[in-house]
């Protein structure tokens, strides 16, 4: 489970047999312990799939947080695919 990033009080990662899907990430909170995790697939635009446990304002704030920094995010995925080790951002 590659963490790709850090926002506020969230988590960005993917999981590596996902890889063969269409490219998404998943989030979770950092605390509260087991969670549903909302899904946001990156192609062909960022966009919720599922929302898990998030409340729309959280989700509208994610998803803001993925299209701002999502070059990056996609550079640490492939990077993560090509068998490098990535690390996470730290996003406000």
């Amino acid at each position: 489970m590659p963490k790709l990033a850090y926002i506020g009080a969230f988590i960005v990662f993917i999981v590596s047999f996902d890889l063969q899907e269409r490219r998404h990430v998943h989030v979770a909170r950092t605390k509260n312990g087991f969670q549903r995790t909302a899904k946001f697939w990156l192609e062909p635009e960022v966009e919720v799939f599922e929302q898990g446990e998030f409340t729309s304002k959280e989700i509208r704030y994610i998803q803001a947080m993925l299209h701002e920094h999502l070059e990056a995010l996609e550079y640490r995925i492939t990077a993560f695919a090509d068998g490098q080790k990535v690390q996470p951002l730290h996003l406000p």
